[in-house]
């Protein structure tokens, strides 16, 4: 293990290293250095995201969680993380907590187009289906050619038996993509 950087332009060496081992898709030789500048700074918010963005990337999904929380409590405004982090709770079949984590994203983006899909993919998953419908035709007044949004609207319809609007979707998901 390396001594704490004695200088600015060490410490930056440092992150440039991570940051760029992480871009070139070295994520073990990234972790690693990002572990190493936690050791140092351990409450600098975008290295414990990054090391989560890795661990998503490896599908670690518990540890990518851990990460991500310890970046929103250094950060908690930051909307990029909190979305992480509620996709993490959702790979890890967390879906009640990722449906109040994604709701926090939207009291700051209430067109937050990626967030609205995956709230209402909980919603489907739980089998609250007037939630997920109610979240999907929201997201579809945001972005009305979302196609997987109106696939799965068209699921829930058909699913609950409302086919004429199951139909309705369906079509619009092929005018989308023929």
């Amino acid at each position: 293990n390396k001594s704490q950087p004695q200088n600015e332009t060490e410490l930056q060496e440092l992150v440039s290293r991570a940051f760029e081992a992480h871009t070139k898709g070295f994520l073990t030789e990234a972790r690693g250095r990002y572990l190493q500048l936690l050791d140092y700074f351990p409450e600098v918010p975008v290295l414990h995201y990054n090391l989560g963005l890795i661990c998503y990337e490896e599908a670690e999904y518990k540890k990518a969680m851990d990460s991500f929380t310890l970046a929103a409590r250094f950060n908690p405004h930051d909307l990029d993380i909190i979305f992480n982090l509620a996709l993490c709770q959702k790979k890890t079949g967390d879906l009640e907590g990722a449906l109040d984590t994604f709701k926090r994203v939207l009291e700051e983006d209430l067109e937050a187009v990626d967030t609205l899909y995956n709230l209402a993919g909980c919603y489907r998953e739980l089998h609250r289906y007037a939630e997920a419908i109610e979240t999907y035709l929201r997201l579809l007044q945001v972005d009305p050619d979302h196609p997987s949004a109106n696939n799965n609207l068209a699921f829930i319809y058909h699913l609950t038996g409302d086919k004429k609007r199951a139909l309705s979707h369906y079509a619009r998901v092929l005018e989308i993509n023929p």
